[in-house]
């Protein structure tokens, strides 16, 4: 039976109940971003045996001017503490693509972060979910953009088998 849980915040202790949390809550389970930065969470099971762990990160680069928008320097400077977290075990979960893959933008320019792709080069991730780019929905190798672009659709992914499924809202 796969379960699907959805995505919550760093906290010492479970949750507590909520509508958009199943219950219970396992008491290895904690939320994995802050509050500030709740527009994105995940409830992940984090160093458990079958389990694998999430980190995330929130902001991309700038194109609309909106609070998520850091620039280059700065997403690569808040990367740093996050490089020890990522291991064979781990799902890096990401606003924004990495530069190059998934990412083509407006008039074809490519919408990705080179610090991300750094990142991921030298820590490497059995799978990097992200969105952003609309136009790059899809799969390439392990990575998945899952923005929707405006249509009722959603990615489930098996992260055992790596095999997908995209499903169509009518």
């Amino acid at each position: 039976m796969k379960v699907i849980l959805p995505i919550t915040t760093e906290f010492s202790r479970p949750p507590a109940a909520s509508p958009s949390i199943p219950q219970p809550v396992p008491s290895h389970a904690r939320l994995l971003t802050r509050p500030q930065t709740a527009d994105v969470r995940i409830l992940a099971a984090a160093d458990t045996p079958g389990f694998f762990r999430f980190v995330g990160y929130q902001y991309s680069l700038p194109f609309m001017g909106g609070v998520f928008e850091k620039p280059e320097a700065d997403i690569q400077s808040d990367l740093v503490p996050l490089a020890p977290l990522l291991d064979s075990n781990t799902v890096f979960v990401s606003h924004s693509p990495a530069l190059g893959i998934l990412d083509p933008g407006f008039g074809g320019v490519r919408i990705g972060s080179s610090s991300i792709r750094r990142l991921l080069e030298v820590n490497p991730v059995p799978v990097h979910i992200h969105g952003q780019s609309h136009g790059g929905y899809g799969r390439e190798w392990n990575r998945f953009t899952v923005a929707s672009a405006g249509q009722l659709r959603t990615m489930l992914l098996d992260l055992e088998s790596m095999d997908h499924q995209v499903l169509l809202g009518e």
